[in-house]
């Protein structure tokens, strides 16, 4: 008996489609990541002020027990996963590393993330 003969598959006709689909899903993907990122942003430079204030009556940088409300809040929302994303919110925003503030330009904002990139808050407790 002789091999049949291995012929290609014929293009499907619903490969452009579906191909023009992800593209289409991919850019409403971005555009939520660039909104992400806005709103990242803006959370930080409010946790920057806050941040200054407290330092400003003596009082640390940053507050575990709020740190910890913030969590919860993720877990809720997203599930067990939710406290990874809480995780890297909470970095971003208190410093340890480039910044949000850095990326914007505000140089006096990324000095103090530069302060606290021993990976110690002014509790002595460590986030890294």
């Amino acid at each position: 008996m002789s091999k049949p003969e291995v012929t290609s598959q014929p293009e499907d006709a619903s490969q452009p489609l579906a191909e023009a689909r992800i593209a289409e899903l991919r850019r409403s993907i971005d555009e939520i990541d660039s909104a992400v990122i806005e709103l990242l942003r803006r959370r930080a430079q409010l946790s920057r002020q806050v941040q200054k204030a407290r330092i400003g009556q003596r009082g640390a940088r940053i507050a575990p027990a709020r740190e910890d409300r913030v969590r919860q809040h993720f877990r809720s929302g997203l599930g067990t996963k939710g406290e990874h994303v809480a995780g890297a919110v909470l970095l971003l925003c208190r410093g340890g590393g480039p910044s949000v503030a850095a990326a914007n330009g505000d140089a006096a904002a990324a000095d103090g993330d530069a302060a606290a990139a021993d990976g110690n808050d002014t509790t002595g407790r460590s986030y890294r």
